[in-house]
């Protein structure tokens, strides 16, 4: 029994450490890995993407990393008619309160950042059309391998949606749809 008792102690010992290394290290972290996640989104993206606070959390899903952005603004792509559309505010393709970024830890020693989930939690998503068929949601850049920007990639099949309101309005085919999506999920090439 005294040396279940010395195992246990052990793992405790073991347990507590790697939960105070791994807070500490995502606070000294957290702004080296902001600028850079935040740099490669904006120069990744035709579109800008503003947040208002950010938080690097090595524990809350672990063994992944995660990148919380609070009060996130992606402004709509530049490749559509926004004039066409009188009397609605076109600038913002999405709006969230909270939106996480999931990446693997050891990109955080590569500095090569894959974020294999998107979660995206209340919020407000406006996708638009014009009459010439372009529409607000042509966010992506064609990469540049080369480019320090580069070094990033976006897995586009793990988009999940919790309490966002969806506006689409089509003045290509005369459709408007409104609604909410409680829970759901996105699925892209």
């Amino acid at each position: 029994m005294k040396l279940f008792y010395e195992i246990l102690k052990i793992v405790s010992i073991l347990i507590i450490s790697v939960i105070i290394i791994l807070f500490s290290a995502s606070v000294l972290m957290q702004n080296k890995v902001t600028g850079i996640i935040l740099k490669s989104l904006n120069s990744n993206f035709a579109t800008k993407l503003d947040a208002g606070s950010t938080r690097l959390s090595l524990l809350r899903k672990f063994p992944k990393a995660s990148f919380e952005l609070k009060n996130v603004l992606v402004h709509s792509s530049p490749d559509f008619d926004k004039n066409l559309f009188t009397g609605i505010n076109t600038d913002t393709l999405l709006y969230a309160k909270s939106a996480w970024l999931d990446f693997r830890m050891t990109d955080l020693l590569k500095g090569q950042y894959t974020f294999e989930r998107i979660t995206i939690k209340s919020g407000r998503l406006n996708l638009y059309t014009d009459t010439g068929a372009r529409y607000n949601y042509n966010v992506s850049k064609p990469r540049d391998k080369n480019s320090p920007a580069g070094k990033f990639s976006l897995n586009l099949n793990r988009i999940n949606l919790s309490d966002v309101d969806v506006f689409y309005y089509d003045l290509n085919v005369r459709l408007t749809v409104k609604g909410n999506i409680k829970n759901g999920k996105f699925k892209s090439r």
